[in-house]
């Protein structure tokens, strides 16, 4: 137990009293054992200048006091030195109520006074209780410095609060922040302590919200919100949560004050943002598309344009894609392109042609074989293409050609993710897209029961149609100006066409696609004397069909001449509007002026309205 220090006393104190602060008498009061002896005692008081010491258990009661007159007495009256402090000591008075504000203490006689302002207060206690009563007293000092801490820190919360901040109870204003006054105009200080329902709004929109609010969460004893706008235009939310008492009665009630003008300006420019930022992505996607298309990929009509976006969209996913087209189409440059759009572009990009494999070792090509597996195989083994193209892409041409037994194995390591090597016994895990290319229609294929119609379903997910060069006629010259260029930079030949050449070659059907007019190209690049290809340099075939079209025109009777001619322009129009797609590429091929089939065609749509 820590010892009490004495201090000098007032003139205006009692002889026995010392001042002391609470905290230096808990802190510096000795208790002595009731049989500590007079002359130790005596001693204990010289040295460290004390006047006064507690008599008692150092952890139980307090059972009395010894001062320095008591013992002085004793001694002089010729007491033993060795008797004990209890022969001496002075007994305890009753214990009063303890106070709790913080102030001065003194110790008078066998009592422990509060003073304030040097003035006597109350009695505290009896030095018999002394322990018990700082003990409730220190209790009570730290409950109150953790008021006074969680105050500061409520206080800090509130002031760094964006949002308003009100706190009141069934009547009054207790507090604001000062962000009420950043977005309402009005001071903290002309709401605290005041009765909200009686304040004056003074037609103020937001003091006004306040209080229906406040008596709408009063009322219900839930969540209320309103919405005001202030003269600025701001949008404000004004929203009260009542506090429930254990009883369910409304303690507090705390209303937050939120413009949420700003926040809605950030909304709008966030939507604005994300919308500028799809359609950058879009049109970067469009761009890195044109920028494969000199090199990789021909496309100006429209339909193969809506090939190109739903490639793009397919890329971006792992789906199976199956890509159908006559042959000569380009359907193989299609799949390259999926796989050069998609995130697997850096891994590789495996094609097997299905129909060009015999039916025997189509299993091993696919998915390989362990050493030893049949007579004639690799003493190593092999791996098959599903291996090969792990992490990229297989791209399956003429799928249609698969044997049956075959199909069944390629649809569970499609559904499975997982294929078995020839003599093999353990799995072999897979990751890869995969590509199928059809010359024939699949869904026919499955209704003469030629291919499985399961299998169709899971290569069907993404369905891409390549159409024939006859219905994009757009195409066929700037796919001309591409070959030409290729196979002039091959040979070493610069070769240029004839309009009339190309006007032959824009109109001719092309049964073999692209892959025929590639080889008519190559083949005129060749073959051409001079630089300058004209019309009797092309194929027979090509000529053939110009006569038979020549054919095509036929009188069937007799009629005017001008409504015949009227009727055989109308013809030509509609077929070359048909194959050009456009007036001005029409009116090129018809030999006449763009504004004379404008004019033919306005007539001519006039006339079906009338």
């Amino acid at each position: 137990m820590s010892q009490a220090v004495a201090k000098p006393s007032r003139p205006n104190q009692g002889r026995d009293a010392r001042r002391l602060r609470l905290t230096d008498l808990a802190e510096r009061t000795r208790v002595l054992d009731p049989s500590f002896p007079l002359r130790e005692a005596a001693e204990l008081l010289l040295r460290e200048g004390a006047r006064t010491l507690l008599v008692g258990e150092p952890a139980g009661e307090i059972l009395g006091v010894v001062d320095a007159r008591g013992l002085l007495e004793a001694l002089v009256q010729g007491r033993d030195p060795a008797t004990p402090v209890r022969a001496v000591m002075r007994a305890p008075g009753q214990v009063l109520p303890l106070p709790l504000p913080e102030a001065g203490v003194e110790i008078r006689g066998d009592h422990l006074v509060l003073t304030r302002g040097g003035r006597e207060a109350s009695v505290l206690c009896t030095c018999r209780n002394f322990q018990a009563v700082w003990s409730e007293w220190a209790k009570r000092g730290r409950e109150l410095a953790d008021v006074a801490a969680l105050n500061h820190e409520l206080e800090g919360i509130l002031s760094a609060s964006y949002d308003g901040v009100i706190v009141t109870d069934a009547e009054r204003f207790l507090r604001a922040n000062e962000s009420w006054r950043r977005i309402t105009g009005l001071s903290p200080k002309d709401l605290e302590g005041k009765r909200w329902a009686e304040l004056p709004d003074d037609g103020h929109v937001c003091l006004r919200a306040v209080k229906e609010v406040l008596s709408a969460a009063l009322e219900q004893g839930q969540p209320a919100t309103r919405m005001r706008q202030v003269r600025s235009g701001n949008e404000i939310y004004f929203t009260a949560n009542p506090i429930l008492d254990q009883a369910g009665h409304v303690l507090r009630v705390v209303c937050n004050v939120r413009d949420v003008t700003e926040l809605n300006r950030l909304r709008a420019e966030l939507e604005r943002v994300r919308s500028l930022s799809e359609r950058y992505q879009s049109e970067l996607a469009e761009l890195r598309a044109r920028q494969l298309q000199p090199t990789d990929f021909v496309a100006e009509s429209r339909a193969m344009r809506r090939v190109l976006d739903l490639v793009y969209r397919a890329a971006k996913v792992d789906a199976t894609v199956l890509i159908a087209g006559e042959s000569g189409v380009g359907k193989e440059l299609v799949a390259k392109f999926v796989h050069r759009m998609s995130p697997r572009e850096a891994g590789p990009c495996i094609f097997i042609n299905c129909g060009a494999i015999p039916e025997t070792l189509v299993e091993s090509e696919l998915f390989g074989y362990e050493k030893g597996a049949f007579t004639g195989a690799n003493r190593e083994g092999k791996p098959g293409l599903f291996e090969l193209a792990n992490h990229g892409t297989l791209v399956l041409d003429e799928v249609s050609e698969l044997p049956l037994p075959m199909q069944v194995k390629l649809l569970r390591a499609i559904q499975e993710g997982e294929i078995f090597r020839i003599g093999g016994v353990r799995p072999v895990r897979i990751d890869l897209r995969l590509v199928a290319c059809t010359n024939q229609r699949l869904e026919e294929r499955v209704r003469e029961g030629k291919f499985r119609e399961d299998l169709y379903w899971r290569l069907n997910v993404i369905p891409l149609e390549v159409p024939p060069l006859r219905d994009r006629r757009e195409d066929i010259l700037p796919l001309l100006n591409f070959f030409l260029g290729r196979f002039g930079e091959k040979y070493g030949a610069v070769k240029r066409l004839e309009m009339d050449a190309y006007q032959l070659l824009e109109s001719y059907d092309w049964p073999g696609n692209v892959r025929e007019l590639e080889h008519v190209v190559e083949r005129l690049v060749v073959l051409t004397p001079g630089e300058v290809i004209r019309r009797e340099h092309l194929p027979e075939n090509l000529a053939i069909q110009e006569r038979k079209a020549d054919d095509l025109v036929t009188v069937r009777g007799v009629m005017p001449l001008a409504e015949a001619r009227e009727l055989l322009e109308q013809k030509l129009l509609e077929q070359a509007m048909e194959a050009f797609g456009s007036a001005r590429r029409a009116a090129q091929a018809l030999g006449v002026d763009h504004s004379t089939v404008v004019r033919r065609l306005k007539r001519r749509r006039e006339a079906v309205e009338a």
